[in-house]
């Protein structure tokens, strides 16, 4: 029985048989090959007796007969799997790719053809110029042969290649052999079956793919259909891609390839099984290609809110588009796609060509999820799970312009980011392009793992994440971005959703990226506020009365007094009547409040409207949140919470904090204590910013108690860490001598110090470094540690004497 879906039934040809192989062939001429329904066909079936006689024959549906037998002797017997056609001549395997049998069509003849030397078994497959080709594994190599005509006008087998399947092709058991079990003509891929699964490989790109389950397979028939024209006005497409309702018109041009259907009137079709909701106008239209339809009119889908037009159907539907950030590599944007999950395919859309293409994923084993990143090299990337791993995968451009998976480098996390269940998955939500960072979502929490360095954070708590969608805004000095507070309302309609995104001027440039829903809004520099509200504003300079006067407004407005610790400021402004205050700093500045580790940065200028309670309209003011500054444009505190302060970003996330972490608190003091005396001696910390310190206490004098003493005072700045200093204090002047400074690429170590000489040493960083301060001649400088590479991991400073 033939089927097409038409049932075509007719006896087997009467000669006897004990194994056989066959192939159906189109005999319609000029025929293309994508809709050979209820055409002529012709049905080749090649048998073996008892006695190595093997045979071929033809069914004609035209005459509905077999034709004579052409008739071979073979030490062989043919296998029951796929033929390949080449030209004229249909090619069956024999016994495992012991032999191979050929059969001309067009001349009615058989004949037999020896396979390469070397294989024991094997399968027939298309060589890469078109030609017969043989398949077969050796030891772990897939080795690919092609059939030539040599210079003596003999055929000839020659060894085109061999693809290395350690890496590629699972297995539990390294002795279990692999089985080539099929051949995918037109896409020229191979299937190869081992003790874990069916794997299937493209022989141009070498992508290897897991597509069925562990069991026992003997041959794997592939099955293609091509969608056309045709098939949208009958049985199949009414119920598939194309669901029109009342369809008025049918046309398609098989010489130019257009094709249009008009349907009464416009309507929408859910495919329920995705999801996905589809709109068709009352003309559609596209053109066509074996497998394709392109440049469509007429049909839209519908991502979240907007209607998308369909411009290209090319793929399976029961792929979407989930709700993850894109990525633009060059002028091509890349999306993941998935179905129930993510990570599936990837969808690439070329700028400047309008056009889509799909991506196989990498090497798909044992992970069940992958989202798309920048390679290192600044090419498109992947990152997989897999078990306790991260799997970093860049795609590279191969010799002949193939493009191809490459393996760069594998992340263990077992260490890196904890689970409560050993049992529960650690999912893949998100990707920060510009920082290289990966979001990882377990039980626990979750965590941003910086690609470069390993480095790993919890960033949220334990909750369900689908996908964690980064918010990036960069400051630069000639052009500031002002905060939507400042930008008027501006709707944008665009095919049914509006937007708002604040006022702003009719040159203001606005971008949508549809797919994920993100807007980005680039605004132009704009002035100063400052100067249009200094009339009738209280405004002094210095920082010492700048200083009083902020702390002032702040009290008055009851939020903590210690929220803008700026630093030598310049001027303070506040206009009452519009309510409008602003600071000026000498430079810009960063500082850490400690009780709850956030890290906030102060520009040169710092304004704000304010109300009982609330700053609003803030500019100057960011927050480091991950590795991304975000502005803050409102702090305030409630009548019902005065002891908790809020933080809105200009993103639109809040974070509510103890107003106590912002109090203004006195200022810190050194206390020096002699354990035998009990005296003790209080000064101030030295006037210059620092992250980490450390010190030491010496005498001054022969007699160390009730007497004049010396205190080394080491820092590294407060934000740049390249930047360390050393002061003394001297209990006979009570001040601070003035700062000896040095470069240094590590931050000094609360840790003992050691006097050697006049010189007193300190600890940098585990040991990286040694700081060394010289006394007498108040300099500082730095020594390398005796041991730096891999391994070392860091020590001590010691006397000679001693043991470390």
């Amino acid at each position: 029985m033939a089927s097409n879906p038409d049932h075509h039934r007719f006896p087997l040809p009467s000669h006897p048989h004990m194994y056989c192989a066959g192939a159906v062939l189109c005999a319609a001429r000029g025929c293309n090959h994508l809709d050979c329904q209820q055409g002529p066909f012709l049905v080749v079936f090649v048998g073996t007796c008892e006695n190595n006689h093997s045979w071929a024959c033809a069914y004609s549906s035209k005459t509905a007969e077999w034709s004579a037998q052409a008739s071979i002797v073979v030490d062989s017997y043919v296998e029951m799997t796929p033929s390949i056609l080449i030209k004229d001549t249909l090619y069956f395997n024999c016994e495992h790719g012991m032999r191979i049998l050929a059969y001309d069509i067009a001349r009615h003849e058989i004949s037999v053809i020896d396979r390469p030397l070397g294989p024991d078994n094997g399968i027939l497959i298309k060589s890469e110029y078109g030609g017969l080709g043989f398949a077969s594994v050796q030891a772990s190599g897939l080795q690919l042969w092609s059939r030539i005509v040599g210079d003596d006008g003999i055929e000839e087998w020659e060894e085109s290649r061999v693809i290395e399947l350690d890496m590629l092709i699972l297995v539990d058991n390294p002795f279990h052999r692999l089985d080539l079990v099929g051949f995918a003509e037109d896409t020229h891929t191979i299937f190869i079956s081992s003790d874990v699964g069916v794997f299937t490989v493209e022989l141009k790109s070498v992508q290897v793919k897991e597509v069925c389950e562990r069991r026992h397979y003997f041959t794997v028939l592939p099955y293609m259909r091509f969608y056309t024209p045709d098939l949208a006005n009958g049985r199949w497409g009414v119920e598939g891609f194309l669901p029109l309702e009342d369809i008025q018109e049918f046309g398609y041009n098989r010489e130019t390839g257009f094709m249009w259907l008009v349907q009464k009137k416009k309507n929408q079709h859910t495919f329920k099984k995705i999801k996905q909701t589809v709109s068709y106008a009352n003309e559609v239209t596209a053109f066509v290609e074996q497998g394709k339809l392109k440049k469509i009119t007429g049909v839209k889908a519908k991502e979240l809110l907007i209607w998308l037009s369909v411009v290209e159907a090319s793929m399976l539907f029961d792929l979407f588009v989930p709700l993850f950030t894109s990525l633009l590599v060059q002028d091509t944007l890349y999306f993941n796609c998935g179905y129930g999950g993510y990570g599936k395919k990837i969808l690439g859309y070329n700028i400047a060509q309008h056009e889509f293409r799909e991506i196989d994923l990498p090497l798909w084993d044992d992970y069940k999820q992958g989202i798309i990143t920048t390679a290192e090299d600044g090419g498109l990337g992947f990152v997989t799970m897999k078990s306790c791993s991260l799997v970093l995968w860049s795609r590279n451009v191969g010799d002949y312009g193939i493009e191809y998976w490459k393996q760069s480098r594998v992340i263990q996390l077992d260490m890196l980011t904890p689970s409560g269940n050993p049992s529960s998955s650690r999912d893949l939500v998100g990707f920060a392009e510009c920082t290289y960072t990966i979001f990882i979502s377990s039980d626990v929490g979750l965590f941003a793992t910086e690609l470069k360095s390993g480095q790993v954070k919890m960033v949220g708590e334990s909750k369900p994440y689908f996908a964690v969608l980064p918010y990036m805004r960069f400051y630069t000095p000639d052009r500031e971005l002002r905060p939507t507070s400042q930008i008027r309302l501006l709707n944008v309609s665009f095919e049914g959703i509006n937007i708002s995104t604040g006022q702003a001027p009719s040159t203001l440039p606005l971008m949508l990226c549809t797919s994920t829903l993100l807007i980005k809004i680039l605004c132009l520099p704009m002035a100063s506020q400052i100067e249009s509200h200094r009339s009738g504003a209280e405004i002094v300079n210095g920082d010492d009365i700048c200083r009083k006067k902020t702390i002032g407004l702040l009290e008055e407005l009851g939020l903590p007094k210690g929220f803008l610790p700026l630093e030598d400021i310049q001027e303070f402004g506040f206009n009452r009547e519009t309510g409008f205050m602003w600071l000026v700093q000498k430079k810009k500045n960063q500082h850490t409040f400690k009780k709850i580790k956030e890290t906030v940065s102060y520009a040169t200028e710092v304004t704000a409207f304010v109300e009982k309670g609330k700053l609003k309209k803030i500019t100057g003011v960011k927050a480091k949140e991950l590795l991304i500054w975000l502005s803050v444009v409102e702090v305030y505190v409630t009548e019902a919470s005065p002891e908790k302060v809020t933080f809105k970003t200009g993103t639109g996330i809040t974070d509510t904090f103890d107003a106590a972490a912002f109090a203004l608190g006195d200022p810190m003091e050194l206390m020096i204590w002699d354990p035998i005396t009990g005296d003790q001696h209080r000064f101030p910390l030295p006037p210059h910013p620092h992250s980490s310190c450390a010190g030491a206490v010496l005498c001054a004098s022969i007699d160390c108690h009730q007497h004049p003493f010396l205190v080394v005072f080491v820092g590294t700045g407060d934000y740049d860490q390249d930047d360390s200093w050393a002061c003394v204090y001297s209990s006979e002047t009570g001040q601070w001598s003035s700062q000896a400074f040095i470069v240094i690429n590590s931050c000094v170590e609360m840790l003992p110090s050691l006097l050697i000489g006049d010189a007193v040493y300190f600890n940098c960083e585990n040991g990286l470094k040694i700081l060394g301060y010289d006394i007498d001649w108040h300099e500082l400088w730095d020594i390398d540690a005796p041991i730096e590479g891999e391994g070392f991991e860091g020590g001590r400073a010691m006397t000679a004497t001693g043991i470390c």
